[in-house]
């Protein structure tokens, strides 16, 4: 089994390195780094301050699950868990290390893992639904205006299969049929958990204004990062139309959730070289800031790593104190 997860590790390794070479082979690297470094100093903190706004929402949407599960959780440790949650993401395939880190700290304050799993699950759904609307509707105009029809593609087949996983969970009584003839219904406590899981998920379907106020906040998010991107490139004195932004910002990171590579690596620079290419962005431009987005959320990432630290320092001697 461990053998099995350590092929997968390197085969996505090797698929972020080889497409990172593909992408990088002719960039000089002196020129990329002088990029990197003669940037409009003073647009950077405003880049922070919408990332910390993203989390800030991201934080608020995932209360609203919950307490919809009547599951009551502070606003400081949720926007703390989901920054730390940040920072295991990068050492994980897509956000898989965050999302299981969200689950077991909330899992561990509420002695509610099903209710807590189903939280995060909805929160990630929401996301990736929202993602794809916004897309979408940006692709519409953007593959008129250039005449490309396909760039409509990837946002309509994720929405199809968001739409498609997201009826599933509302169908507790076929889902649970289904799982009476998987190898599932032969483990009692997975089959429980289960249950639990699609009871959590029977609640969200109840309360028609919970899902209303998550998508709403999950379209504002994504909006967000949209303007996040924008205001990157324009800290690196690249000039295109903020649409672009809207319709290729989400398109390359729904890319980035399939799980094939490491922290989107590869895939991420892909999407950038190859969607802004298309709209008058140079090679140098779109490969600046596809390592540009991957430097600055490294370093707001950190906060969530000098988090962590903190938090299992300050539990350690809380817990040595109590033990004296």
């Amino acid at each position: 089994m461990k053998s099995n997860g350590l092929i997968k590790v390197v085969l996505r390794l090797g698929i972020s390195l080889l497409l990172m070479w593909w992408v990088y082979r002719k960039m000089p690297i002196a020129t990329l780094a002088e990029n990197l470094i003669h940037i409009q100093w003073s647009l950077l903190p405003w880049v922070y301050v919408l990332l910390f706004l993203n989390t800030a929402l991201s934080a608020w949407k995932w209360q609203i699950l919950l307490r919809s599960n009547r599951l009551s959780v502070g606003f400081p440790r949720l926007f703390g868990s989901y920054l730390i949650g940040t920072f295991f993401s990068i050492f994980l395939p897509s956000s898989i290390g965050g999302d299981a880190y969200r689950i077991y700290d909330i899992a561990r304050a509420t002695r509610q893992s099903a209710t807590s799993f189903a939280s995060v699950l909805a929160d990630r759904l929401s996301g990736f639904l929202a993602l794809s609307m916004v897309a979408l509707t940006a692709t519409v105009f953007i593959a008129h205006r250039l005449d490309r029809p396909q760039l409509m593609m990837v946002p309509l087949l994720g929405i199809t299969a968001l739409l498609v996983v997201i009826g599933l969970l509302f169908s507790p009584d076929l889902m649970l049929r289904l799982t009476e003839k998987t190898p599932l219904a032969r483990f009692p406590k997975v089959q429980t958990f289960f249950e639990r899981l699609l009871a959590a998920f029977a609640q969200y379907r109840s309360r028609p204004t919970v899902l209303l106020r998550i998508m709403l906040i999950s379209f504002v998010f994504h909006c967000s990062v949209a303007l996040c991107v924008a205001l990157m490139a324009r800290t690196l004195y690249i000039r295109t139309d903020l649409i672009y932004f809207f319709g290729f910002v989400p398109v390359i990171t729904l890319m980035e959730a399939l799980p094939i590579s490491i922290y989107g690596l590869g895939i991420r620079d892909f999407g950038y070289a190859y969607f802004f290419s298309m709209v008058g962005m140079g090679p140098l431009q779109t490969r600046t800031l596809a390592i540009f987005f991957v430097v600055v959320n490294l370093i707001y990432a950190l906060s969530g790593g000098i988090l962590f630290a903190v938090t299992w320092i300050y539990n350690g001697y809380r817990s040595s104190s109590h033990s004296d």
